[in-house]
This record gives C-alpha cells, sequence and structure tokens, in this order.
C-alpha cells in the first residue's frame, strides 16, 4: 500500500503510510492543503475495489465496519442513446443510489455499447439488476444494470 499511495500521491507531499490493522491505513501528508485535495478529489480504485478515504478525527474509532457506503462502477449495457443525457443518467443512477461521476467516455459518447457511471451505494441494500423508469411518453421501461465488482458482506 506504501508504493500505492506513493505513486499516486506523488505530488501531494505524502509524508508516511502507517498500517493500522488488515486493509486498514493511515496516511499523512506534509500539509494540510495536500491532505485536504485529496479528500475532495475523485474515488479511487486499488485492484478494482475502491479505496475509501476519511479525514481523522480524534474521535473516530478505526474500524473498517465503520464504512456504510461505497462507490462503485456501473453499466447500463444497450441503453438507448436518447437517455445518454447528463441528467437521465443522473436520474437512472440515483436509483441504485447517489450518481457521483459520469464517465469522460460516456459523457463525449466515445463509446456506444454501454454507459459508465460511478455511483456511490448502500452496504445494507441489495444491488438491483435492472432499473424501471418511464420515458416522455409515461411508457415503463427496464434497463439492466452490470456491475464492475460487487461488494461481499
Amino acid at each position: 500500500m506504501n508504493g500505492y499511495c506513493c505513486r499516486i500521491w506523488v505530488k501531494n507531499s505524502l509524508d508516511k503510510v502507517s498500517t493500522v490493522g488488515r486493509g486498514l491505513f493511515l496516511v499523512r501528508f506534509n500539509t494540510k492543503e495536500h491532505c485536504e485535495k485529496v479528500i475532495a478529489g475523485d474515488p479511487l480504485f486499488f485492484d478494482s475495489k475502491p479505496v475509501i478515504i476519511k479525514q481523522w478525527k480524534p474521535d473516530m474509532e478505526l474500524h473498517k465496519d465503520s464504512v456504510k457506503t461505497i462507490p462503485i462502477c456501473i453499466r447500463f449495457p444497450k441503453l438507448d442513446h436518447k437517455y445518454w443525457g447528463s441528467r437521465c443518467l443522473h436520474k437512472l443512477g440515483d436509483n441504485i443510489g447517489t450518481t457521483l461521476k459520469i464517465d469522460q467516455v460516456t459523457f463525449n459518447r466515445e463509446r456506444l455499447a454501454y454507459a459508465c457511471l460511478l455511483v456511490e451505494v448502500s452496504l445494507d441494500k441489495a444491488l438491483p439488476d435492472k432499473v424501471v423508469f418511464k420515458n416522455e411518453k409515461g411508457i415503463g421501461l427496464e434497463q439492466f444494470v452490470e456491475y464492475e465488482w460487487k461488494p461481499v458482506l
């Protein structure tokens, strides 16, 4: 993990990476500004799994089970292109969790086989295989959902 952190935060004056427990680390930066930049940055993944980043506080309990939500990449295969607008994609993603980001390739419509979103999902809810929504004519439609990976509780 030390090597991973050094690679991705080389420009953020990384000071130290300490292991707290299995899969749990404390990362220290030389400046508060760099720390805040990392926390506010885009979600990160290690081995296709999310890296959950939280700012340390003195009263914080350091346990992995305190994580209630995680970001997951989802795909809407064969989504009709008329639903590729930003508002529509956000609404579709919000049926699964909270839409965080639209993939740049999807946003630019450079790959039309599927739309890809980053969605924050709750760990205590089942992930649906499809979402149901109404089109502009009020007709109910089903859209299948694919997950890059599903969390194991």
